[in-house]
């Protein structure tokens, strides 16, 4: 079975820094998280969960994501509808969606972006793929990425769940089409197969009650939406705080109102 280990054959020395500088990021991230963030995100949510004093600064605050994530995990993933998921929330900064992160609650209008799924670079490049499988060098992308090649500017990609990219030949591009390729006929023939994925595919709930697609899972999504896919897990990440309201806040029980919350979350899941 592929996984995202088969783009490291894509890997060059010229990486190297920079791959080593986001490793050790990515690392000193992990133990700043582990020793500092989730035992806090824990307590915090303890103190909601229990009605201290502090409970109603903390919803107001959004509820730590993590810690709900950790104790609800069960309730927040969903088997939905790929083509349910066509907007995607759009954030005014990446700092602000860096601090929804974080939370459970998301306060904004990042659910009135009005962009389509369907139009961000990921989907398109998975149609490219799938409509010239019988011959990749056809697609649309092939041409872009040779054409950088000839520019002197190779196409460069860094991701946190693997090796960096760099197609400097015409090889590696048609290599690099056709892992996504394998990707997507496996996909096609196997079924959606979550112990192969770093990252669930992941979404919220808009103030409306609606899906819209948050930033985890692109090319997946993608890929299933262009296979015609009936059904796929997403994790939800957020709800509107709007929503949260509607659902969740004339329940006096702090540990219920979750859980109502995440049954209307099961709710929204089959409006589509």
């Amino acid at each position: 079975m592929i996984d995202d280990r088969a783009f490291n054959e894509l890997f060059h020395p010229l990486l190297i820094p920079r791959t080593a500088f986001k490793t050790v990021g990515g690392a000193v991230n992990i133990i700043f998280k582990n020793a500092l963030g989730l035992p806090l995100q824990s307590l915090l949510f303890r103190l909601w969960l229990h009605d201290s004093p502090a409970a109603s600064a903390i919803e107001r605050s959004g509820l730590p994501r993590y810690a709900v994530e950790s104790k609800y995990k069960k309730f927040l993933t969903l088997d939905v509808p790929p083509e349910s998921l066509n907007r995607m929330a759009v954030f005014p900064s990446g700092r602000v969606r860096r601090s929804m992160a974080n939370r459970f609650i998301w306060d904004g209008d990042w659910d009135r972006g009005g962009l389509s799924f369907k139009s961000i670079d990921r989907f398109v490049l998975m149609t490219d793929i799938w409509s010239n499988k019988a011959d990749l060098r056809n697609s649309r992308r092939y041409a872009e990425l040779a054409d950088m090649i000839k520019r002197g500017r190779p196409y460069t990609e860094f991701n946190r769940n693997r090796m960096g990219i760099y197609l400097n030949t015409e090889s590696k591009v048609l290599r690099y089409l056709e892992i996504y390729l394998e990707f997507m006929t496996q996909l096609q023939a196997h079924g959606y197969d979550s112990s192969l994925e770093k990252d669930p595919v992941c979404a919220a709930i808009d103030r409306d009650g609606g899906l819209i697609k948050t930033s985890k899972g692109l090319h997946r999504l993608a890929m299933a939406q262009v296979l015609g896919m009936k059904s796929i897990p997403v994790r939800i990440r957020g709800v509107h705080r709007e929503w949260w309201s509607k659902t969740a806040g004339n329940e006096t029980d702090r540990n219920m109102k979750i859980i109502r919350s995440t049954e209307h979350l099961f709710s929204a899941s089959q409006v589509f």
